[in-house]
């Protein structure tokens, strides 16, 4: 079931990722491809937000179990198996929404170049606000508690090593 829930999100991530990248391949953006690109990611970020908080959270407390159970039996080197898969996981997580991000702000900074091949200076207006729509648009969250990016990563690990400690600690 996390496998599903897991592609489900590469899945959804791959939908906007290649809408993205078929903004860019046009020789022009217009509005309609900007305002096409912020609507799909605000569905990415309602459709993906929720899972992505139950899934990290999930991963960090399997993560933090795991190492526990490492330290106080050694002979269970098994668990470890399946943590570095969740982390791997979590890790493919975060990368593919800094994939995300990255291609927004490529398709903001090219609308925002292509806006001067308008003639009408108002069709040129609205193509810049387009982009600056999509350029300052949230990070995606983990149902808003948190930013999924690379820092999310770091904070995981301080997080797991002093869990672990404590519940080294208790036992």
């Amino acid at each position: 079931m996390f496998i599903a829930i897991f592609s489900h999100q590469e899945s959804c991530i791959g939908n906007f990722q290649y809408k993205c990248k078929k903004a860019l391949a046009s020789t022009v953006l217009t509005v309609v491809d900007l305002e096409e690109v912020s609507e799909q990611y605000k569905l990415l970020k309602l459709g993906i937000e929720l899972v992505a908080f139950f899934s990290i959270t999930f991963c960090q407390t399997a993560i933090t179990l795991t190492i526990f159970f490492l330290v106080k039996d050694h002979r269970k080197w098994t668990i470890g198996l399946g943590t570095s898969g969740l982390i791997l996981l979590v890790y493919d997580l975060v990368e593919s929404f800094e994939g995300v991000y990255e291609l927004v702000a490529k398709v903001a900074a090219k609308g925002k170049d292509d806006a001067y091949f308008n003639t009408k200076l108002e069709d040129v207006l609205k193509v810049r606000d387009a982009a600056d729509e999509l350029q300052t648009s949230k990070p995606l969250t983990g149902a808003g508690y948190f930013n999924v990016e690379k820092t999310t990563l770091t904070a995981m690990v301080s997080t797991t090593a002093t869990y672990a400690v404590i519940l080294y600690q208790m036992a």
